[in-house]
């Protein structure tokens, strides 16, 4: 699945990536060097993240869905089986 960014969101994110090869890597980055980067990350390693949280949330309801009938139980003719 493509990841879309806005852009205003991809714009922040170019910067950020320029910001982090001159403060962590020492070395200075163009905007279209930048750009090509999160294109890389994008297509190549952003599917990792994206399906863990697929598989995340796939856990999560299926655990709900599990436990369903216990929370969501309703007893019916509550009146005659008063004692």
């Amino acid at each position: 699945m493509k990841i879309d960014l806005s852009k205003q969101q991809k714009e922040n994110v170019v910067r950020s990536i320029q910001r982090f090869f001159e403060e962590d890597i020492e070395m200075g980055i163009g905007e279209l060097q930048a750009t090509l980067v999160l294109e890389f990350i994008a297509k190549e390693i952003a599917p990792f993240a994206y399906n863990q949280g697929v598989d995340d949330a796939k856990h999560f309801l299926l655990a709900r869905a599990e436990d369903l009938s216990a929370t969501c139980y309703e007893e019916p003719l509550s009146y005659w089986n008063k004692k």
